[in-house]
């Protein structure tokens, strides 16, 4: 981050505010949902404070759309303890927005003030240069000056950190619900890391971060929900993780209580889901599902499922597998044309959607 700033501190803020009140509440989504994914996004809001990465966390917590949810059609129907509950949790964030914005504003008038500082010598410098070229042409005495080329013998070498890649553990049941759990390694801290270029992992790709997934764990996916597959039955997960340096990391598939068809599946007891996340940090980082008999695309309910991901964690990913095929695709919306084309749509079931302009694409941020 730059030193100093040529914006005032108070239109800085301003344009770190302006993210969230462009956000719409959609009365498709429930409160109960936005209340549970305005948790989370505190959760990882402090993460990026406490990595030092105060802009990203007051541009999060000012998409909490708090003020908003009263307005609501199904606000006043939502159970009322969970609501009270939630409620409680998710005002803790706007201590934590005003500690930031403190934090902003002292860091911003710093670098302001550095900025004016700096122009002030500048203008100081050039009155001086003038003042003795005046000098200089009053004694007819002007000379010229040979700069010596400068040489630099420093190398300048790449150095690449390489991020040890944990296997992905055992699986285990709890209570009809599968927990997919990722083991954390053990680590010989006396060693150095391996250079490798393959591991260089770029913390952010236009502005979102970036989601690191276990190869295998599609895999492991697939070898859990077979029975389903085998019936022609849908199956889906939920992606679960941690913010760590600077990166999402998928640590944990939860596959929650559900039914599916041959092309959809629904979950039931979401709040079993929240729950186990809450209790471990999770944040939600997008979805996993089969495709028994297709192949790997976002259908038309697919695509209006990654929507209420997406808008609440703009890094989610959809993983879409299909066996039959030997395929397996990473989706996420476009962030232009697909976000506003199924944010305002407003069918369900299967439904046909414009072919152009693309809806969706192949992540890239993972």
């Amino acid at each position: 981050m730059s030193s100093e700033s040529a914006t005032p501190p108070a239109e800085r803020l301003q344009s770190l505010s302006a993210v969230g009140a462009s956000v719409e509440i959609k009365k498709d989504i429930s409160p109960i949902k936005y209340f549970r994914s305005g948790i989370q996004m505190e959760k990882v809001a402090r993460a990026y404070a406490k990595e030092g990465d105060l802009e990203r966390a007051y541009k999060i917590l000012h998409r909490l759309f708090i003020e908003k949810l009263p307005k609501h059609p199904l606000y006043k129907k939502a159970e009322a303890s969970r609501m009270k509950e939630y409620s409680k949790k998710i005002h803790g964030a706007l201590d934590l927005a005003s500690d930031i914005k403190q934090r902003l504003s002292d860091q911003y008038a710093t670098e302001y003030q550095s900025f004016l500082e700096r122009q002030k010598r500048n203008e100081i410098a050039k009155l001086a240069e003038a003042q003795s070229k005046q000098e200089e042409c009053k004694d007819y005495n002007l000379k010229s000056v040979t700069m010596d080329p400068v040489t630099d013998d420093s190398q300048s070498a790449l150095m690449v950190i390489e991020e040890q890649h944990p296997e992905v553990g055992a699986l285990r049941r709890d209570s009809s619900n599968y927990i997919l759990e990722q083991r954390k390694p053990s680590v010989d801290r006396s060693l150095k890391p391996a250079t490798n270029i393959n591991e260089i992992v770029s913390p952010t790709l236009d502005g979102l971060r970036c989601v690191k997934i276990p190869e295998r764990l599609p895999e492991y996916f697939l070898a859990v929900v077979q029975k389903n597959t085998a019936s022609n039955i849908e199956t889906c997960g939920i992606l679960s993780g941690h913010l760590m340096k600077e990166v999402f990391q998928v640590t944990h598939v939860i596959i929650p209580k559900q039914h599916g068809t041959a092309d959809s599946c629904t979950t039931e007891e979401e709040e079993e889901i929240f729950d186990y996340q809450d209790s471990r940090d999770l944040v939600t980082l997008g979805w996993i599902h089969t495709h028994p008999s297709q192949t790997s695309f976002l259908s038309s309910v697919d695509l209006h499922t990654q929507y209420s991901y997406q808008i609440m964690m703009p890094e989610a990913i959809a993983i879409v597998c299909a066996p039959r095929y030997n395929q397996t695709g990473y989706f996420t919306l476009t962030r232009d044309d697909g976000l506003d084309i199924i944010g305002n749509c407003k069918e369900v079931g299967f439904h046909p959607h414009p072919s152009h302009p693309i809806l969706f694409e192949v992540g890239l941020n993972i």
